[in-house]
């Protein structure tokens, strides 16, 4: 009944441990803000519901999807707003890039994740319009090029290799605060 609504806009999902998939159909297209909170044994969103995720844009992942290795930006058009909190088997977040109707309309960030993740996208140059980048525990992530708009990098890990030389940070003109803590 939740599912089918047609004016649902928020969806906190905690510890719901039976929760392994989500109908067929998806997540009703209103939806503009998910948390999905100690949900382990929940299959990610199926790619066949994608057109149930364009009007969502905040969408925060915490201690869920144990199978979850990889993240598809592209999958959500209008996102703002990621966080994604001790999902430890998460390898990368990507942009596949064959998506015709991404738009990068991406704002802010954040990842906590402990362990497994190695790569950000690739395309970070085509997040044109994230501006807050907050990463902790990621102790095996190597940086290189940062989308221009940036206006806040948080970083916290003790080993995260940051690649300042090779002008990484010198095409970020609205940058006005960089933490980096090892």
């Amino acid at each position: 009944m939740i599912l089918s609504s047609t004016c649902l806009q928020r969806l906190p999902l905690y510890n719901i441990p039976y929760l392994n998939t989500f109908r067929t159909d998806g997540l009703p297209i209103s939806l503009k803000s998910l948390c999905i909170n100690g949900c382990n044994n929940l299959s990610f969103l199926p790619l066949e519901t994608n057109k149930n995720y364009t009007s969502l844009v905040e969408l925060v992942l915490v201690n869920s999807y144990e199978a979850l290795s990889s993240f598809p930006l592209d999958n959500f058009p209008k996102l703002q707003s990621l966080s994604i909190i001790c999902c430890d088997s998460l390898e990368s977040i990507f942009i596949s890039g064959t998506s015709s109707h991404y738009s990068p309309t991406l704002q802010s960030l954040s990842v906590f994740c402990r362990k497994a993740l190695r790569s950000l996208p690739q395309r970070m140059d085509t997040l044109t319009a994230l501006e807050h980048l907050i990463l902790e525990d990621i102790p095996e992530l190597k940086l290189s090029f940062l989308p221009p708009k940036l206006q806040l990098i948080h970083i916290c890990s003790k080993k995260i290799e940051v690649l300042v030389s090779g002008g990484c940070l010198q095409h970020l003109t609205t940058l006005s605060k960089i933490d980096y803590w090892r």
